[in-house]
């Protein structure tokens, strides 16, 4: 899961006259969820464990934590090869790839608040721009292009205006503007449902309507690092 974008207010809260020719700014009011809202397990694991980043990173960790398992159980055919050899030397690689998993962790645990308290509304199209973009995958590299697209919507008698970038065939909802969804307690962090995943759409009665699936093999490989790290801390232990 990439970061949530960040708003910034364009236009501030209505001014009125109040005692003695005093200018008062009215005062923002934010609603507040009172439940947060039910997930299905699948999309909270796609969040967590679906982002690019996570699932190199996981397997990463995953691949070389069981190497680092085989050189603990056979430390001392090890030790001759490599006398420099330590266990935490072997930790070290798959450290990188859990470096990564954890990293996708903070910005998934910012999405799911987003997503379990985050208030429905609809932004108005304001700024649009297309550019060309290089991916790669490791292997091949690609130009893709890549449209940029700015909000503008409402909140507490504020204007906040936030910036996405999409890919070009997703096409905008229409001309009642795009749904966001918003922080009550930050109203400049929003984002469009786009960025989710799980196809995300809003009812009618403003409610977010979620795709089932299953996401069961996105725990493969953090629950598979997360045995192997047992196992190879149980058997460096036992080993002393």
């Amino acid at each position: 899961m990439s970061e949530l974008p960040r708003a910034r207010v364009v236009r501030g809260g209505e001014r009125r006259v109040g005692p003695q020719g005093s200018v008062e700014v009215a005062p923002e009011q934010r609603p507040h969820r009172l439940e947060p809202r039910a997930l299905p397990r699948a999309l909270v694991w796609r969040v967590m464990f679906g982002g690019p980043f996570a699932v190199i990173g996981w397997i990463y960790a995953a691949f070389f934590m069981a190497f680092a398992l085989c050189g603990v159980l056979d430390y001392e055919r090890l030790v001759r090869v490599n006398p420099d050899a330590t266990v935490t030397g072997l930790l070290l690689m798959p450290s990188v790839g859990l470096a990564f998993g954890i990293f996708e962790l903070s910005f998934a645990l910012r999405a799911l608040r987003l997503l379990r308290y985050g208030e429905v509304t609809r932004g108005k199209l304001v700024a649009k721009h297309d550019t060309m973009e290089c991916v790669s995958d490791g292997v091949v590299s690609a130009q893709i292009q890549v449209r940029t697209l700015t909000f503008e919507y409402d909140v507490g008698g504020k204007t906040y205006s936030v910036t996405v970038k999409r890919d070009e065939t997703i096409p905008l909802e229409g001309d009642d503007g795009e749904p966001l969804l918003y922080d009550p307690r930050t109203p400049s962090r929003a984002c469009t449902l786009d960025v989710f995943p799980g196809s995300l759409k809003v009812t009618d009665r403003g409610e977010l309507e979620v795709r089932r699936g299953t996401a069961f093999h996105l725990l493969i490989s953090p629950v598979l690092f997360v045995c192997l790290l047992a196992a190879t801390v149980i058997t460096s232990g036992c080993g002393r």
